[in-house]
């Protein structure tokens, strides 16, 4: 049997692509433009916020030790992923080429790899990657760059600021825009703790005013639940602990960088928002991050702090990275809400059907999700279509940043929390 094509079913239409006009006509006299228009024309086809993650190479206690970071040669490792990261305008035509060059000024060593997650905990181990040599083309006033990687040394963030400032940017700007990929980025490195006189001095002054410049920070939370929640079964704390819940509303994260940002996510998310799973939340790494800014001596009241929120599918084979693979995904998620993995049509209790992991292994009850009371009566046709990027919520909605670990500890225990009086922007990604 043919599964059924999302875009056929209305809850399943995507709100990306739904934005996007319908009208894709190609423009067949664009060469004939005189060549400061077609400039102009390329330089606005490039200006695009990208969230771009950077996997510093991970620090095991039996890692071979390297040179602390001194301004001369880098010493830190940087991995990107090499599949959505590099601009298509870079291999257009010679004039796209340079368009985007002149856009993307600073160009950074790196390894570029297909699956960075994994490639740089192997390169740690000194194991085989699939990563090779190559260049992260980069704007500082367009870019995001998320520190994606746990564990990794202190060194590797001072050592890339400065030369980000110093060799790479021949403006010598430098950072502009950082993002914080989860509470372990910061907490595992014990940056909050690293005396700034320890510090070669050069470096010390320029990560100094890298911080002191900074326009916006992200503390990103990507969590694995929270859209599918099947009562207690589900392990998250809601208001009724045997009801299941699907928030339609939560956005979904994809491996796409560029995203455009919307001030007000336009969407009836309102009831959505009433039971909204954050998972660690952003308190804990704004405790680090303060923590460190005050080591530092760095007062930044200018910058604009940001809770970036998504949820974010189990497992590499459910990346998002196109409109295919979203719509394999979203089609994957009904089924599993609806039940189409039942065994057979026998129901107990209102909403458990049988399952099975495969052949041989025993049948088992489970929750159908779709069955669940007033959830049998859903209006499709008027459900919340579904987002593919991340929720952005102005930190200062979540209170005071924490004083100490004791207070992280009282605010972590707070995972589900009702945001309804809070509406976030939404960060949409292009793909």
């Amino acid at each position: 049997m043919t599964p059924p094509n999302p875009a056929s079913q209305p809850h399943l239409q995507i709100f990306n692509h739904l934005r996007a006009s319908g009208n894709e006509n190609s423009f067949t006299c664009f060469s004939l433009l005189p060549p400061e228009i077609r400039s102009q024309i390329w330089g606005h086809a490039l200006k695009r916020e990208r969230l771009i993650k950077i996997y510093f190479q991970k620090n095991y206690s039996f890692s071979e030790e390297r040179p602390k970071p001194d301004g001369e040669i880098p010493r830190y490792q940087i991995m990107i992923d090499g599949r959505k990261t590099v601009s298509k305008l870079l291999r257009v035509n010679q004039e796209s080429r340079q368009a985007a060059l002149r856009f993307y000024r600073v160009k950074i060593p790196c390894k570029i790899s297909p699956v960075p997650d994994d490639d740089y905990v192997y390169e740690a181990l000194g194991l085989a990657t699939k990563a090779q040599p190559g260049v992260l083309y980069y704007n500082p006033e367009w870019d995001f760059l998320e520190i994606a990687s746990e564990s990794w040394r202190a060194d590797d963030l001072f050592d890339l600021a400065y030369h980000l400032k110093k060799t790479y940017d021949p403006r010598h700007v430098g950072l502009l825009n950082l993002a914080i990929g989860g509470v372990n980025s910061l907490s595992s490195t014990g940056l909050q703790y690293v005396d700034p006189k320890e510090v070669d001095p050069q470096v010390r002054q320029v990560f100094q005013e890298t911080l002191a410049q900074l326009r916006e920070v992200f503390f990103i939370t990507r969590t694995k639940a929270g859209r599918r929640i099947l009562g207690s079964a589900s392990g998250i704390p809601v208001a009724d602990p045997h009801k299941c819940i699907f928030n339609r509303s939560f956005p979904i994260t994809t491996v796409t960088p560029i995203f455009e940002r919307l001030q007000r996510d336009t969407r009836s998310i309102s009831e959505d928002l009433k039971q909204t799973h954050v998972g660690d939340g952003p308190m804990r790494m704004a405790y680090y991050w303060q923590s460190m800014l005050d080591i530092w001596g760095v007062s930044a009241s200018h910058i604009t702090y940001q809770f970036i929120l998504a949820f974010e599918p189990s497992g590499p084979s459910l990346e998002i990275q196109d409109r295919e693979s979203a719509s394999r995904w979203l089609q994957v998620e009904e089924d599993e809400w609806t039940g189409k993995w039942r065994l057979d049509d026998e129901i107990k209790n209102g909403c458990w059907a049988k399952r099975s992991l495969g052949t041989e292994s025993e049948p088992y009850y489970e929750m159908v999700g779709a069955l669940d009371g007033e959830n049998r009566y859903e209006d499709l046709d008027k459900a919340v279509k579904p987002a593919f990027g991340f929720w952005i919520f102005p930190l200062r909605l979540f209170g005071k940043i924490p004083s100490s670990e004791e207070e992280c500890n009282e605010v972590d225990s707070k995972q589900t929390l009702d945001l309804s009086d809070h509406w976030p922007g939404l960060g949409i990604s292009l793909f």
